[in-house]
């Protein structure tokens, strides 16, 4: 199944977490959409059935956003540059997923970021030049 759509507009709405609901297999598209989850502070997705690419979602209006864990679900392609961007942001798991590509520049804009898993990804290429000077950084 997927959000019921009248989750998307509770403006008190903070916290989701619905890992290990495998039957749980909304789109990604579904849940970044505009004015949706704009109050959502966590979201806790890992081993659902939660499935789209990633690199075409704008986090634009998830602005409070601290914690997204999607380990483990059929996300797929790059890493979009907005989720770096986002002024919470301090903890992103994107482990087991089939992700390509490269970091984007941007990550180095998650200055709050504390965690960042992505293990056994299919990331290439470099690490983003600046990342050893993010302080609050463990990988």
């Amino acid at each position: 199944g997927d959000f019921p759509s009248s989750w998307k507009t509770i403006s008190t709405l903070h916290n989701i977490s619905l890992a290990r609901n495998l039957s749980f297999n909304p789109q990604l598209a579904s849940i970044f959409t505009a004015d949706a989850f704009t109050s959502l502070r966590n979201l806790e997705l890992g081993d659902t059935s939660t499935s789209g690419e990633l690199e075409h979602l704008s986090f634009s209006d998830q602005q409070e956003l601290v914690t997204l864990s999607l380990p483990r679900t059929k996300i797929h392609g790059e890493i979009t540059t907005s989720l770096f961007k986002l002024p919470s942001i301090r903890h992103i798991d994107l482990s087991e997923n089939a992700l390509t590509g490269s970091l984007p520049r941007e990550f180095n804009a998650a200055a709050r970021l504390e965690s960042f898993r992505a293990m056994f990804c299919e990331f290439e290429g470099q690490l983003p030049p600046d990342m050893n000077e993010m302080e609050n950084l463990v990988l």
